[in-house]
């Protein structure tokens, strides 16, 4: 997540990007190995995810709801972690 692999083609695109802290990332690559790979999401992880980009937000200024990130949903990450509206099950894998 730290290296430019990951950032370099957002940023070239315009798109600021903000990587959490060692914790946090550390808690993102568990769960993305141990279960979002697996097909499991759970409620936990969910809320976990969604606790990291609350607190990037709310500690680095983040805004979710700027047009780079509105137009970067369809990504597989922001996928495994559904708009709170979802009507799909809290426990059923995300779509592929």
């Amino acid at each position: 997540m730290t290296s430019d692999f990951f950032a370099k083609p957002f940023q070239e695109a315009g798109i600021d990007v903000a990587i959490p802290d060692a914790e946090n990332i550390a808690f993102i690559q568990d769960r993305i190995v141990h279960q979002l790979e697996h097909g499991i999401v759970t409620d936990s992880t969910r809320e976990g995810f969604v606790s990291v980009i609350e607190r990037l937000r709310t500690d680095r200024g983040v805004d979710p709801s700027s047009s780079a990130a509105r137009s970067s949903r369809c990504c597989s990450t922001t996928r495994a972690v559904p708009c709170p509206a979802s009507t799909r099950s809290r426990s059923t894998p995300a779509p592929s």
